[in-house]
């Protein structure tokens, strides 16, 4: 199949058209880990906030548990008082949030 000068057109064809199926196959792969991946950090930035707004509002409705600048608290008191919804896919119990009392305003932080 070889000439003496080198592989023949046909060969060439034949070679660069698998390899342009084998990149397109790649790149359609990778650019759907990518939009997983970029749909998982948004996904996790939504329950992030979620929390954090959850421990705010708590903090509000409960001032008298609140007196100190700093105060922790897990997400199963959020849970139990019906501010968050445990499934499956989501478990905010183990989180543990701390809220800083600035004045009248509250803010939270998630302690990894």
């Amino acid at each position: 199949m070889m000439n003496k000068n080198g592989y023949t057109i046909k060969e060439l064809v034949i070679l660069f058209s698998l390899l342009a199926i084998v990149f397109a196959i790649g790149i359609i792969r990778g650019s759907y880990a990518l939009k997983e991946a970029y749909n998982t950090d948004e996904i996790k930035e939504v329950q992030t906030n979620t929390l954090i707004l959850a421990a705010e509002t708590y903090a509000k409705m409960n001032e008298d548990k609140f007196q100190d600048e700093e105060t922790y608290l897990f997400g199963s008191e959020l849970v139990n008082e019906g501010l968050l919804m445990d499934t499956e896919s989501l478990d905010y119990s183990q989180a543990k949030i701390k809220v800083i009392k600035s004045g009248d305003s509250y803010k939270a932080e998630i302690v990894e």
